[in-house]
């Protein structure tokens, strides 16, 4: 990440003549106090964030008296948030105020935050607070600098709002040698376990089913990530069986439906979109050589105009 910076200072001269023989006499004029007055902040060359969010990341307030360390360190802040491969300012002083240029290339590599069990906001309610603390966290963050620390530093400022004895803290989620693909977020400290779940959009025939698998989670502890687990091992096959290939489920929604000192007590919403219900039409055998098509056929436990089951 480069940091670059320019500046263009007004200046006034004004020359003493003397005698032929010497060379005129150079002299500047103190800038008044009003230009060190910030008066505009502009920004360019983001694609990820409006100039509001970058504005409101440097910190700084329009009237405010800034110098040159100011600029420095707005440089420094959003370079070590790992969001910029590149930042660069300008600035100019004039007896309105002070004026200042910043030109950004955004990172390439970012990936989703996760929170896992933070059951006492919604997700966009989580995500407008977590803004107004942290401008330029948008759900996703960068891989690399410091902008998922700030994410949980302003997660733990919401625990303590709620008066709750946790400490927020985060993960990078990686496959087994593979990239990071998350930042998962937790608060650790309070048991947060599930009472009942639910299934809006099931319908009556595999209401009972998803039910009955759901009683595994009862009284369990409380992690978006445990939960979607279930979703593709054992709520999707119900799915699957009866032909609905294409069936999903959409992230699952707490509720707080009991909450004490020691314990809080969720019931979870798995909202489901079952999608078009598929029938095997047609069956074609390509390819094979070694056996006749009507013994493969055979293998096959597939009838025409019944659900597709995978």
């Amino acid at each position: 990440m480069k940091l670059r910076q320019f500046v263009s200072v007004g200046l006034f001269l004004s020359f003493i003549c003397s005698a032929p023989a010497q060379a005129p006499r150079k002299s500047t004029r103190p800038l008044p106090p009003s230009a060190f007055k910030l008066i505009s902040i502009r920004v360019a060359g983001t694609k990820r964030y409006t100039p509001d969010q970058i504005k409101a990341a440097t910190g700084l307030q329009l009237g405010q008296t800034v110098s040159e360390d100011d600029f420095k360190a707005v440089s420094r802040h959003l370079g070590e948030t790992g969001a910029f491969s590149d930042v660069a300012y300008a600035f100019q002083y004039s007896s309105e105020g002070a004026k200042l240029d910043i030109q950004i290339a955004d990172a390439n590599q970012f990936v989703p935050a996760r929170f896992d069990n933070f059951v006492w906001l919604t997700d966009q309610e989580l995500l407008q607070k977590l803004q107004a603390r942290v401008p330029l966290f948008n759900g996703e963050l960068p891989v690399a600098g410091n902008l998922a620390d700030q994410v949980a530093d302003a997660s733990q400022a919401l625990v303590t709002e709620r008066n709750l004895q946790g400490k927020a803290d985060y993960l990078r989620y990686a496959p087994q040698d593979g990239p990071i693909t998350a930042f998962v977020y937790t608060v650790g400290g309070p048991a947060i376990h599930i009472r009942n779940v639910e299934f809006a959009g099931a319908a009556a025939p595999e209401l009972p089913l998803l039910q009955s698998a759901a009683k595994a989670l009862q009284g369990r502890e409380y992690l978006r990530s445990a939960v979607r687990v279930y979703d593709e091992k054992d709520f999707l096959p119900i799915y699957f069986e009866r032909g609905y290939l294409k069936a999903a489920f959409a992230d699952v929604q707490p509720k707080i439906v009991q909450e004490t000192p020691q314990e809080t007590l969720v019931d979870v919403n798995v909202d489901v979109t079952p999608g078009l219900q598929y029938k095997m039409a047609e069956l074609q055998l390509s390819g094979y050589k070694a056996f006749e098509a009507e013994k493969l056929r055979a293998l096959i436990h597939l009838q025409l105009w019944r659900p597709a089951n995978t």
